[in-house]
């Protein structure tokens, strides 16, 4: 697996780019979070700074490869469904 720098997102911004790939949009993850969604895209800006990503998309697939969000649970929360 290849490594990436998720050890230096601090605890919110790892919990932000989780909740990004949990399909929610911003003000409803900020609303679960009990922060406000300019917050939270704060968060997810210096996530994606630390990591490299260009996307919140690449961020996300960056947390399914470290297993931090499922493939599965991605889908589901986006709407696909399975055949």
């Amino acid at each position: 697996m290849t490594w990436f720098p998720w050890q230096k997102l601090t605890p919110r911004e790892r919990t932000a780019v989780i909740h990004a790939g949990r399909g929610l949009c911003g003000k409803e993850s900020a609303r679960e979070l009990g922060i406000s969604h300019l917050t939270l895209r704060r968060h997810l800006q210096h996530a994606l700074r630390k990591l490299g990503a260009h996307t919140k998309t690449h961020a996300v697939i960056m947390a399914q490869m470290r297993s931090e969000i499922t493939l599965g649970e991605f889908l589901r929360n986006n709407g696909v469904t399975a055949p």
